[in-house]
């Protein structure tokens, strides 16, 4: 029994040397002290997750080991914050016993809403009553649909993004007078009243309108003149349609209220173009385009406008096989991304925006040559109106110039070092928000 014990103890120790020695081999934790502040002060903060319980508020210093961590700060009346943090963990010895210093602005959670006319009118944010003008009252920040409303005319209404702080004043244009109703009859209501917690209505903007361009191509080099004939196009029209969806407010989620898809078409109107000895010979323009708009305030009332999508141009010719063959018969097919600013003055809107363009295809024009690489920019100016009984009515002009790098077929039928075509367009739209 004896020799037993004293074999168990042994083999007991061994294992605990063992431990004890792997336990020293193990790497330790990279730990490294961290400075949290706010504006202002106060904020609760967590890390990684809310779960495990707040660390303290700010300011705040706290040891995390080092790699990635996500911060979560929360203070009463202002936006929570989501932030991704790296501790870094330097190479210097001196420089890891120093903190690293993280500083944060906390947005307010509420915006200001002021109406001060029509006296009287009956004020709705998202359906729901909020007073009578004059009014100064505090909103969640964020897009919300605000109401003006006086008895017997057409109502005020708008989109409106409030962002956190600021104070939007709203300057309200009410509509006509709204048609008489039979004595014992309920007028009708602008807007059913429903619960702060219902879902908020989805903004909808829909325009016609008509479109006057000019076409001009160049051709850069050109070795065969015979084939390629310049164009310079005037009086082009297209009809105009457009449907804007404020999707971004589906989410509920402040961030992505700015979000908004937007579908264009435009349909040409046929026009004779100068040809002597082709014949009779006539161009239509063609438009169809899909985007995604992004409008966060950025000073109020600024707004960035971030834009990407698709957009496909036809440029076409109706004449004999012999114009056709010589003529700029084109078919774009790109993708775009535009940047600009928006800004707002009472019922104005001015847009200032430039693109670029990827574009992937140019149909006829580009199938003459062995090679044809392209690509595109541009730029639009446009100013809006808000009207009475919530008309929308818009002037834009624009530019797109197309750049063309050829590299001609063995037949040597075509033959060009490049072109240029540059399409202008000024746009007039009337439109109506639902």
């Amino acid at each position: 029994m004896g020799r037993r014990a004293i074999l168990l103890l042994a083999i007991l120790g061994l294992g605990v040397t063992a431990s004890v020695a792997e336990a020293r081999r193990a790497p330790k934790p990279k730990l490294r002290t961290v400075v949290i502040t706010s504006e202002p002060d106060g904020a609760t903060v967590y890390v990684d997750d809310t779960e495990t319980g707040p660390r303290g508020e700010t300011p705040l210093t706290l040891s995390l080991t080092a790699g990635e961590h996500v911060l979560i700060l929360e203070r009463a009346g202002y936006q929570t914050r989501f932030e991704a943090l790296t501790v870094e963990w330097p190479k210097r010895r001196a420089d890891q016993k120093k903190p690293q210093e993280v500083a944060f602005t906390l947005e307010p959670a509420v915006a200001t809403l002021v109406v001060a006319e029509p006296e009287g009118a009956q004020v709705l944010v998202d359906a729901v009553e909020v007073g009578v003008a004059p009014l100064s009252v505090e909103v969640e920040a964020g897009a919300h649909a605000v109401q003006v409303v006086v008895a017997g005319r057409e109502p005020y209404q708008e989109f409106v993004d409030f962002p956190g702080g600021e104070i939007m004043t709203i300057t309200a244009i009410l509509g006509p007078p709204l048609p008489a109703v039979d004595d014992g009859e309920e007028p009708p209501m602008v807007a059913p009243p429903r619960s702060a917690g219902a879902a908020r209505a989805l903004p909808l903007v829909a325009s016609i309108g008509y479109q006057y361009g000019t076409r001009v191509v160049e051709y850069r080099a050109s070795r065969t003149p015979a084939t390629l004939l310049p164009l310079e196009q005037d009086g082009a029209a297209m009809l105009l349609g457009r449907l804007e969806l404020g999707v971004g407010r589906l989410a509920r989620v402040r961030a992505l209220a700015p979000l908004a898809l937007a579908v264009g078409v435009g349909v040409g109107v046929p026009q004779d173009v100068d040809s002597p000895g082709l014949g009779a010979l006539t161009t239509t323009w063609q438009r169809l385009a899909a985007d995604l708009w992004y409008r966060p305030t950025l000073v109020a009332p600024v707004q960035l406008v971030l834009g990407a999508g698709v957009v496909r141009e036809r440029f076409a010719f109706d004449g004999s096989d012999e114009a056709r063959a010589v003529v700029p018969d084109a078919t774009y097919a790109s993708l775009r991304g535009e940047l600009g600013l928006r800004a707002r003055l009472g019922p104005v809107v001015a847009t200032a925006t430039g693109e670029v363009r990827a574009v992937l295809a140019g149909g006829s024009l580009a199938d003459r040559f062995a090679a044809a690489d392209a690509r595109a920019w541009g730029g639009r100016l446009g100013v809006e109106v808000a009207l009475p009984a919530a008309l929308v009515l818009g002037v834009e002009v624009g530019l797109v110039r197309t750049r063309w790098t050829f590299m001609a077929d063995a037949a040597g039928t075509y033959d060009a070092d490049g072109a240029r075509d540059d399409v202008r367009g000024v746009a007039a739209r009337v439109g109506r928000a639902f």
